[in-house]
């Protein structure tokens, strides 16, 4: 342990002042304690090559800063709420502070001849704001705060209880916790992220990453321009807003809303009980189960397994395959020009309406059948391979793989899109 040098004491003197937005005590933490003190130390650290930060507090903002002309330094606030201003003052000059290296981790720790003590006389919050090089390892821990991170720092670990957690331009591995309060990520590169939460929001901006992974129970997530090799999130109740991300994506939720717009490249896998589904602007292969839920898909790309237990599935795009079921729901797909059946499509529905939407010169075999709901084909059969009144096979064009539609009691229809009108 360092012995505190002429330099420590002049940047340890005591400032009153009035904390103007108080964010490390909350309104019922300090209800009834209209005093305040607050103290502010500096501590200059002896920093050396690859050492390492480590900052815990209970109620108190934790901070940390790439490094400036001041030099590595870990900056102290001690503010008391109390009925007087006296009983503040005396709370907050209690703590006294340290800076405490084992190996080469640096961490502020209360001194064994600090007095600080929580009653119901008074409430204390400490704060630290670290300045250190980039690249630093940084580990936080607090139970009501929030957590910052500015700057290209490395093996961050974050955890909190009601606390928000805020990363910029910080690299990765990540492991972020929290129960209630949000997570903000923007500008980051990580390799593994790991972020979880029970109530907070979850809000991620132009993130790269190998491994990202997002779990809550309530709390909504919302991604934008995110890049991951797997992307997984996962929610029980919680709305997905998922917009410009690249990568396998696995989303599990059970009734919260899902929206993605803007998705490439891989293999993307959504289940849900009841919570919506829409998607636009896919590409790759697409699997989507849900139980009752509706599922929309628009200007997809690629292959996609939709299937819905009773909700309503409506799918646009070019497919290399297609596949869709439901109970009794509706199936509404429309194939796109450039559409190719290198493997049998399957459209299936016990109860709801089938209907399809595809070019006439898109080479299939068709084939349709309904127990008791009526058929209706618009496109022009070049050979029909079987006819009755619940059933009709033939070739489309020159034929090719089976294109299949099948209901038990609903109709079934197939129409023809017309090209595109060129001028």
């Amino acid at each position: 342990m360092s012995r505190p040098g002429p330099l420590l004491c002049l940047l340890s003197m005591f400032f009153l002042l009035a904390c103007q937005n108080p964010e490390e005590a909350s309104p019922d933490q300090t209800q009834g304690l209209s005093a305040r003190f607050v103290i502010r130390q500096s501590y200059p650290l002896d920093w050396q090559q690859d050492d390492e930060l480590e900052m815990e507090t209970g109620t108190g903002a934790l901070r940390v800063f790439a490094l400036d002309e001041k030099g590595p330094r870990i900056e102290a606030e001690i503010t008391a709420f109390a009925k007087s201003e006296v009983e503040a003052k005396a709370a907050a000059e209690s703590v006294h502070i340290e800076i405490v290296k084992r190996g080469q981790t640096h961490q502020p720790k209360l001194s064994k001849d600090s007095h600080a003590s929580w009653n119901p006389r008074h409430v204390l919050a400490i704060s630290y704001t670290a300045y250190v090089p980039a690249g630093t390892s940084v580990r936080m821990r607090n139970t009501d705060g929030i957590h910052e991170v500015h700057g290209p720092f490395r093996g961050i670990y974050l955890s909190s209880r009601h606390g928000d957690l805020f990363l910029k331009d910080a690299e990765g591995p990540m492991k972020l916790e929290t129960r209630h309060g949000k997570v903000t990520l923007q500008h980051i590169a990580g390799e593994e992220i790991e972020i979880d939460t029970w109530s907070g929001k979850v809000d991620l901006t132009q993130v790269e990453a190998r491994d990202l992974t997002v779990r809550t129970r309530d709390g909504d997530i919302r991604m934008e321009g995110v890049l991951a090799q797997k992307i997984l999130t996962r929610s029980s109740y919680g709305a997905m807003d998922l917009s410009g991300l690249r990568g396998d994506l696995i989303v599990q939720n059970k009734s919260g809303p899902i929206e993605i717009i803007g998705l490439t490249a891989g293999h993307h896998e959504i289940s849900t009980t009841d919570g919506p589904i829409q998607i636009q602007g896919a590409t790759g292969d697409l699997e989507i189960h849900t139980t009752s839920a509706p599922i929309r898909v628009d200007d997809f790309r690629g292959e996609a397994d939709l299937e819905s237990l009773s909700g309503e599935i409506r799918v646009a795009g070019r497919f290399d395959q297609l596949r869709c079921s439901t109970k009794s729901g509706r199936i509404l797909a429309r194939a796109a020009a450039g559409s190719k059946a290198d493997r049998p499509w399957r459209f299936m529905s016990r109860f709801g309406e089938i209907s399809l939407g595809i070019r006439q010169e898109f080479p299939f075999v068709l084939a349709m059948s309904s127990e008791s709901g009526s058929l209706e084909n618009g496109l022009h059969l070049s050979k029909i391979l079987s006819r009755d009144s619940t059933s009709l096979r033939g070739k489309v064009g020159a034929g090719g793989e089976e294109i299949r539609l099948d209901s038990s009691r609903g109709k079934v229809r197939v129409y023809q899109i017309a090209a595109a009108k060129t001028r």
